[in-house]
Formats: C-alpha cells, sequence, structure tokens
C-alpha cells in the first residue's frame, strides 16, 4: 500500500520529472482514470473524467448529476464540475 504523506509523494514524483511532457499528460489522465475507476467508500467519487483543450465551460456537456473533472491538457488545470446540473456550464478550477 502507497504512502500518502508529503515528502513520500514529492520523492515518487521525482522519478516522473525526466519523462516528456506528453508522457506526463498521459500518465496524470491515466491515474485520473484509475481514481475514478476506484472511487468510493468515502473517495471523490468522480462519475465520470474529461479532456479538453482549454476551459470546458460552454464546450464540455457532462450526462451525470454526479461530480465529473476535466483535464485542460494545454493549460495543465483540472477542471471540477460538482453542481448536480446536466450541462456544459458550472466548471470551476
Amino acid at each position: 500500500m502507497a504512502t500518502c504523506d508529503t515528502s513520500t509523494l514529492l520523492a515518487d514524483a521525482a522519478c516522473f520529472v525526466c519523462l516528456p511532457q506528453g508522457i506526463q499528460q498521459i500518465l496524470e489522465l491515466q491515474l485520473l482514470c484509475e481514481l475514478l475507476q476506484a472511487a468510493g467508500g468515502g473517495g471523490l467519487g468522480f462519475q465520470q473524467v474529461y479532456q479538453s483543450a482549454g476551459n470546458p465551460n460552454g464546450v464540455v456537456l457532462v450526462n451525470t448529476t454526479k461530480p465529473c473533472m476535466c483535464i485542460d491538457t494545454v493549460n495543465m488545470v483540472t477542471w471540477l464540475k460538482t453542481d448536480g446540473i446536466i450541462s456544459n456550464t458550472g466548471w470551476g478550477s
């Protein structure tokens, strides 16, 4: 089982800084997908994880009332939608 204290996370993250930016983004997306699959039992419980090339407001439509996450791969910003409304607005970073 992984330890999630700050010093361990920083030490583990140092292993990935030598990878090209595109590979780092792919790894981040994969980890977020794994979080989605493992969510529950007190986890964040994201229903869906999306990807966008910029601010997802007015662009990325969700079809669930449960919390969702969107990764802006251009600006490397993670957006969350937790308003419970099926729409393409309501994303916050």
